[in-house]
């Protein structure tokens, strides 16, 4: 299958509206993480908790975007033998569920369910053939990273931000993508928004998006 046919299945399945939401969400989800943990808790515990705040603000507002639309669906879903929840968002041709990544563009980490999930996409060519899974749905990933800086006053000021929110198909083996799509550069108007409440000046808003491209990724 080509790349561009993983394009179109996701647009034409979630479609730009929801896009440009679940990116706001993300935004609104770091924000509040952020405030919750700083109001609530001392370092080191604020480290240790806020990406856990984070993670359920991010499902819980993606949750709140599907039930305004009524051609998606969410579920929370409990793989066997492991404590968490995840949201698994189905649409006519795509599966989604989110992840935390270390640097934009990153690999989700390795678990069942979404290599599961994934197996069916073997090769770009096979997603149409006899390996598709029974809804003939491909599974997408929405990521994020947090923001990361070695000056230390950008990190305090931006540090709440994130880093990258990226839209992918992995790979059965969940070491690159198939497809891979930048929110942040896709819809750059929401990032500008947010960034200058943070009083990031266009300038520096420039240097973030720039900082938010995979630099990694190849389809191949």
């Amino acid at each position: 299958m080509a790349v561009d046919v993983y394009e179109d299945r996701i647009n034409e399945s979630l479609g730009n509206e929801f896009l440009k939401k679940a990116l706001t969400g993300i935004y609104v989800a770091f924000a509040a993480a952020h405030e919750f943990c700083q109001a609530n808790y001392p370092e080191p515990e604020r480290k240790n908790l806020e990406p856990l705040v984070r993670r359920a603000n991010v499902e819980k507002n993606l949750k709140a975007t599907v039930d305004m639309m009524p051609e998606l669906s969410v579920s929370n879903v409990k793989p066997a033998g492991t404590p968490w929840f995840h949201i698994e968002i189905l649409g006519a041709s795509v599966i989604l569920t989110t992840s935390a990544v270390r640097y934009p563009g990153g690999p989700v980490n390795s678990a069942t369910f979404r290599e599961v999930n994934a197996s069916p996409q073997l090769r770009f060519e096979e997603l149409e053939g006899p390996h598709a899974n029974e809804a003939g749905r491909c599974y997408a990933v929405l990521t994020y990273s947090s923001y990361i800086s070695s000056d230390l006053d950008e990190q305090r000021m931006y540090g709440h931000l994130p880093g990258s929110v990226h839209i992918g198909v992995p790979s059965p083996d969940l070491r690159k993508y198939l497809y891979l799509d930048n929110l942040m550069t896709r819809f750059p108007d929401i990032v500008k928004n947010h960034a200058a409440t943070c009083g990031m000046e266009e300038n520096m808003i420039n240097v973030y998006l720039r900082r938010s491209e995979a630099t990694l990724y190849h389809a191949s």
